[in-house]
């Protein structure tokens, strides 16, 4: 009897350190996909900083003067951005947790403050030009949310599936777009009526590409095929990507476009017509930001093993905070 206790306990014992495992492999599994990056400028130098959130939902930062990366305490499993929530001049970091539930920090993770409510995406950005970031979320059935007080959400009527804010009408105020389940394309300038554009997209961006002072629409459809869109006019196409970026490569004031082909080429276009090649390839996501405080923006890459890696003149590659343990 004493030995199948024994057996019995040694059975348990064995279960759970199998669940525990199949846990965290199927953890590390779901939040593998979220591995993110993006830029902002946390010291106020009008450079951009570096931050990304690795498979687990760590937070680090890093520059092309740091020798490795920070870290930032607190973990945001399922999104990043970041903004200038305060008005101080300086970007802080906000995000969701594997709970769903939003936080953020004014002292780059020092402390950390929740909002109530679960969401899905966030987007910072504000919307009601009082120079403070607002957040907009979307929650796991698609409905809208903004809080502009840091506390409470005001919904905002229809359902998304991606979301995107920008000036839409040259005005005071900046205004929301997005993709619904379908990847309809649907813009608001009133926070109540949506309006829906020709065609379906993927993945929605927008930026000024004109510079005329009015965001235009840029996307690419289930095909990859990329296209964009002035001032209600019809698509224009410009070939095929399975990513794209947007910022100014070369210092003249107006967005250009940034894509990864397939086979994980890079090509870049300042006219919007004619195309030219980067060296080298992408197997993750990309960033285009100006982080060396040139004017023109800079190319930065979080590959599929976790490594960072950036080029300044479009031509070579370096790594960004690498450590030793990290270097080949």
């Amino acid at each position: 009897m004493r030995r199948k206790k024994r057996d019995t306990i040694s059975s348990s014992l064995t279960l759970v350190l199998f669940l525990s495992l199949l846990a965290v492999f199927s953890i590390t599994h779901l939040y593998a996909s979220n591995s993110k990056l993006i830029n902002c400028d946390l010291n106020g130098d009008s450079i951009y900083d570096v931050v990304k959130i690795d498979s687990l939902g760590n937070i680090s930062f890093s520059t092309i003067n740091a020798i490795s990366w920070i870290p930032i305490n607190g973990h945001l499993e399922i999104d990043i951005d970041c903004g200038d929530i305060n008005n101080d001049g300086i970007d802080d970091i906000a995000g969701i947790n594997a709970n769903g539930d939003t936080w953020y920090t004014l002292d780059r993770g020092y402390t950390w403050h929740r909002i109530s409510g679960k969401l899905a995406n966030l987007v910072l950005s504000d919307i009601n030009n009082d120079g403070k970031a607002d957040f907009i979320g979307l929650n796991g059935d698609g409905h809208i949310y903004i809080s502009t007080d840091l506390s409470t959400w005001d919904n905002i009527p229809g359902t998304l599936s991606q979301i995107v804010a920008g000036n839409l009408n040259n005005n005071a105020f900046y205004m929301l777009a997005g993709l619904n389940q379908s990847g309809n394309i649907y813009y608001t300038s009133d926070l109540f009526h949506w309006v829906n554009l020709p065609g379906t997209l993927s993945n929605l961006y927008l930026m000024d590409i004109n510079n005329d002072g009015k965001v235009d629409f840029i996307g690419l459809n289930s095909g990859n095929q990329l296209y964009y869109l002035i001032n209600g006019g019809n698509w224009v196409n410009l070939g095929q990507f399975t990513s794209v970026q947007l910022g100014d490569i070369n210092g003249d004031g107006v967005p250009d476009i940034m894509g990864v082909t397939a086979d994980g080429s890079i090509k870049y276009t300042t006219n919007f017509k004619d195309w030219q090649s980067v060296p080298g390839s992408i197997d993750g996501s990309f960033t285009l930001k100006d982080i060396d405080g040139d004017g023109k923006a800079d190319i930065v890459v979080l590959n599929t093993n976790g490594k960072v890696v950036y080029s300044t003149n479009l031509q070579e590659w370096e790594k960004m905070g690498a450590d030793p343990s990290e270097i080949d």
